[in-house]
């Protein structure tokens, strides 16, 4: 009985909590249905309380008619109903990205904050034994390692998949039992898209040569999955003595990592990046071997994606999210006009004006009359270079001398007139504007929003 195996497996992996609230994503076709009635029957066994949410991504006509066919699926079952809409072909217009992409995003993020919105603990999708088998086959086209060939989990974070101890045979066998009457989506069959390809090609020939290879598969991955939660669990143990976090900064020890076997190494600079950006990242294998190779690099040497910079510094490869590196152009140069907050985009300014104070310096006080007309708050440019000590140095090399890292040089406030920098935030400031005994009128500066690490690593 279909109703004993998902309730085995959803105790097996600890899918369902007594009294629970679930959101239960539903589309209509087979594979939804199907998980909606057999929560229905197993609503008393654990006491669930059952939220249906359809989302509609506004790709097709037939989805109207959808939204009222689920409606009345789940009032049939005393289940509340909720659908939520997002535009997503003005969304793959605007991200560049592929219809599947922005669909699997979008529908996620409705369906989590539906969850928040209902005060749910977990939604439940649909995927079962060959949607498995069509993810493991799409990573292994990617060439994925380990990871990828585990699939799908039972329980991922907030998302659980009770069905997926099943496969779409047993499903659609299910729906004759029942007299179900679920809704087909026109575009699953079309094979243009790399999914279905792998569903109505590729699968059906890998069936020829071995009929149970879907089943294969998935204990497959069921042996994979525990095999990659020891292993993640060795990682964090290395992790703690290699990988560190500084403000919002990795940092990837030299010697202790180049110390590790190269399997390990890949899978460090991973939990790096994940940790960095909080979230999985799809690196490629590329990604991980340039990055491997840079700690065999000089210092300054530099890698970056979209979302991180990697940066070799003399005892350490560090990541910084690129999204904290401050633009470097016209919009981040704020002409300065007395005293006040002064925006540059990632961090604020704040400068006071005072009288005379004292000729003591500390790193934030300038002679606020010194200041040439023109003078401006921004970041680094190329060619910039200060005067100090009766010569001009280019701000790169003294930057270097001072071993700021180059993952942070760009992100250092400075006060320049033209090319010349007059002040660095977190180091006094050079003569031209420094305090003098004519000194008349201090300026402090002071950062008064985002961060800023001017420390030496």
């Amino acid at each position: 009985m279909m109703k004993e195996r998902i309730l085995a497996y959803c105790r097996q992996f600890h899918l369902l909590e007594q009294g629970e609230r679930l959101i239960v994503a539903c589309s209509g076709g087979p594979d939804s249905l199907v998980l909606l009635d057999i929560l229905a029957q197993l609503r008393e066994i654990y006491a669930l309380q059952l939220m249906v949410v359809y989302i509609h991504h506004h790709l097709r006509a037939a989805a109207d008619e959808e939204v009222r066919f689920v409606q009345a699926e789940a009032a049939k079952r005393q289940c509340p109903f909720m659908t939520l809409g997002v535009d997503v072909p003005a969304l793959v217009k605007a991200r560049k990205q592929s219809v599947e992409t922005v669909a699997r995003q979008e529908r996620y993020r409705l369906l989590r904050e539906a969850k928040d919105r209902q005060g749910a603990t977990a939604i439940a999708v649909a995927h079962h034994q060959h949607d498995q088998a069509e993810t493991v086959l799409h990573h292994l086209l990617r060439g994925s390692g380990l990871t990828g060939l585990c699939g799908m989990a039972p329980r991922t974070g907030d998302i659980i998949r009770p069905l997926l101890g099943v496969s779409r045979t047993e499903i659609m066998q299910y729906v004759q039992e029942q007299g179900l009457q679920p809704r087909e989506d026109e575009t699953n069959r079309d094979t243009t898209y790399l999914r279905n390809r792998l569903r109505w090609d590729v699968l059906p020939l890998l069936q020829q040569i071995n009929p149970a290879c879907v089943t294969d598969i998935s204990h497959m991955t069921t042996i994979l999955q525990a095999e990659e939660t020891w292993i993640q669990t060795m990682v964090q143990t290395s992790a703690r003595h290699i990988v560190q976090r500084q403000g919002e900064d990795i940092y990837i020890k030299q010697p202790p990592f180049l110390a590790c076997p190269v399997a390990l190494q890949r899978r460090l600079l991973r939990y790096a990046c994940e940790t960095l950006c909080g979230e999985r990242q799809g690196l490629s294998f590329t990604h991980v071997e340039t990055l491997r190779a840079l700690f065999q690099k000089e210092t300054g040497k530099q890698f970056f994606t979209r979302q991180w910079r990697a940066v070799r510094t003399y005892d350490a490869v560090i990541l910084t999210r690129q999204s904290n590196t401050p633009l470097r152009d016209d919009t981040a140069s704020v002409p300065i006009d007395g005293a006040g907050d002064y925006d540059l985009g990632m961090v604020r300014i704040h400068l006071d004006i005072d009288r005379l104070y004292g000729n003591a310096c500390t790193d934030g006080q300038i002679d606020y009359a010194r200041i040439p007309d023109g003078a401006v708050f921004r970041y680094r440019k190329p060619g910039d270079y200060l005067c100090y000590h009766g010569y001009t140095k280019t701000l790169k090399k003294w930057l270097q001398e001072k071993k700021i890292p180059a993952a942070r040089r760009g992100q250092l406030p400075l006060l320049c007139n033209g090319s010349q920098v007059l002040w660095i935030y977190g180091f006094p400031p050079f003569p031209a504007i420094a305090i003098q005994h004519d000194t008349t009128h201090i300026g402090r500066i002071t950062l008064v929003g985002g961060t800023v690490d001017a420390s030496r690593h």
